[in-house]
């Protein structure tokens, strides 16, 4: 009994040593929360106080000069901070099946198709970009963008002035798109 004891604490400090196969990931020390976490409402401290947040990244391979790498994560940033306040989103789903049948086989024949397109308009003032980062490892820019409360309460504003123009060109477009999804395949 005593050996037995021996050999199950032996046998349970090798699998505890070789340690699974895990790996430790190593993360940069110097990357910013903001760049992980996303846009949003986030409290501030006494002097900044709450504020709306946009973060947009900006990969290298899309964007191969710092310039333009720059430029699109500001502007994907303030596109986060614009989604926040309204999207406007239509969707389509497509279904087709049919089943034919021998009374002992059966063959199903299936067709789904699905369509969602967003769409954000939206002028932002007093919209900053506070802060930039580029990860070495992914190569990308990431950049943050920050609106304080008082800035929002003008959004809201505007967000009631949506030219009837904007609204149709918006209409006409999504409309155009789900034309092109809702007709048929060729079905032989």
């Amino acid at each position: 009994m005593k050996i037995s004891k021996i050999v199950l604490l032996i046998i349970m400090l090798i699998v505890v040593s070789c340690g699974g196969g895990q790996k430790t990931v190593q993360t940069d020390p110097d990357r910013p929360d903001w760049a992980d976490r996303g846009g949003g409402a986030f409290p501030g401290d006494a002097a900044t106080g709450t504020a709306f947040y946009g973060v947009g990244p900006a990969d290298a391979v899309s964007h191969p000069t710092t310039t333009s790498r720059r430029t699109a994560a500001d502007l994907n940033a303030r596109a986060d901070l614009a989604r926040s306040f309204q999207t406007k989103i239509e969707e389509l789903v497509k279904a087709y099946e049919r089943v034919v049948s021998d009374g002992e086989m059966a063959n199903v024949e299936s067709f789904h198709q699905q369509a969602t397109t967003g769409f954000t308009s939206l002028t932002l003032v007093g919209a900053a970009i506070i802060d930039r980062y580029y990860d070495r490892d992914e190569k990308t820019q990431y950049s943050l963008c920050r609106m304080d409360v008082e800035s929002f309460k003008d959004q809201l504003k505007q967000l009631n002035n949506l030219a009837e123009e904007v609204e149709q060109i918006i209409i006409e477009n999504a409309d155009a798109a789900f034309d092109e999804l809702t007709k048929m395949p060729n079905q032989q």
